[in-house]
């Protein structure tokens, strides 16, 4: 089995590619927990997922800002900057 990632880049692809993948099958976890049904779920979760996180990561790559985050940091500040965005801040 493979080893999750400890720390993630907002600046590298292949980081990016794995929170989205990882970001999406807790969505389909929790989905699962609540009974909802998750048949054919999983590519539009995916876009979802995969969109929050690159413009979350394009913000980062522009303002220079490339730390290494854990998986909880990483995603805590993706909701947030997606938030503050849908806000219009």
């Amino acid at each position: 089995m493979a080893k999750k990632r400890e720390l993630y880049s907002p600046c590298s692809d292949k980081d990016i590619r794995s929170a989205v993948l990882r970001a999406a099958h807790e969505r389909m976890r929790e989905m699962d927990e609540q009974g909802l049904p998750t048949a054919g779920k999983m590519s539009e979760i995916m876009q979802e997922e995969s969109l929050k996180f690159r413009e979350f990561s394009r913000y980062m790559t522009a303002r220079s800002d490339c730390p290494k985050m854990t998986w909880d940091e990483f995603k805590k500040a993706c909701d947030k900057f997606t938030k503050k965005r849908k806000k219009g801040g």
